[in-house]
């Protein structure tokens, strides 16, 4: 596992970012003042959308400054770091160690975990108040350790085609006021039941994910 500590990455304007570089790319667009990345053939936002690349970036709040890792991420890697606003989580990564991104309540966006991951530690993104939208978790995910997402209390919806065992752990969703649904693709296959219930501490309703891989 190799780390560089906030090392800048190259800055372009919007015009002249690079036309083919390799996937996981982060750049600085100056044009805009934004942090970018290349996935999937095209530049886009750098934010909470996961599995780009092999690296693992985080972005600061200062522009263009970032922190990255390859392979897995250790357990308080970026704990209480509010400072953090930005998570790109790369393929090398297999598993999230406990605490990793506890209380970094500056990330914003959804959350998709890659499917190279097969772990989530023990309160991993506890209290990652700041992230909004979805989270969305992939079927090579066998453990979800208690309290990995207590107090993500902005994500509105969880997707996913891991089985029901795979939440090893308890309390994994206690206090995630805004989420209303868990949309799984395969509820009785997986071992969900369907229909309002309480899961992993919170009173949440199981959906078939009609529409997967897409998410709304």
């Amino acid at each position: 596992m190799s780390h560089t500590s906030k090392e800048p990455p190259s800055q372009y304007a919007a015009g002249d970012l690079p036309s083919n570089p390799p996937e996981g790319t982060v750049a600085y667009d100056k044009t805009n003042q934004k942090m970018v990345a290349f996935k999937n053939s095209s530049w886009g936002d750098f934010g909470g959308s996961g599995g780009v690349g092999s690296t693992t970036y985080v972005r600061d709040n200062v522009a263009g400054v970032i922190d990255q890792i390859q392979g897995d991420i250790p357990a308080d890697w970026k704990q209480n770091d509010s400072s953090l606003r930005g998570l790109v989580i790369g393929a090398s990564c297999t598993s999230i160690g406990n605490y990793a991104f506890q209380s970094c309540t500056g990330l914003t966006g959804s959350l998709v975990i890659p499917d190279s991951v097969t772990t989530i530690g023990v309160y991993a993104f506890w209290s990652c108040t700041g992230l909004t939208g979805s989270l969305v978790i992939p079927d090579s995910v066998t453990r979800i350790e208690t309290g990995a997402f207590r107090l993500c209390t902005s994500i509105t919806a969880v997707y996913t085609n891991t089985p029901a065992a795979s939440w090893v752990g308890t309390v994994a969703l206690l206090e995630t006021n805004s989420l209303t649904t868990m949309y799984v693709n395969g509820v009785t296959a997986l071992g969900y039941t369907s229909g309002a219930q309480t899961f992993q501490g919170k009173s949440l309703t199981i959906a078939e994910w009609t529409n997967y891989p897409n998410t709304p």
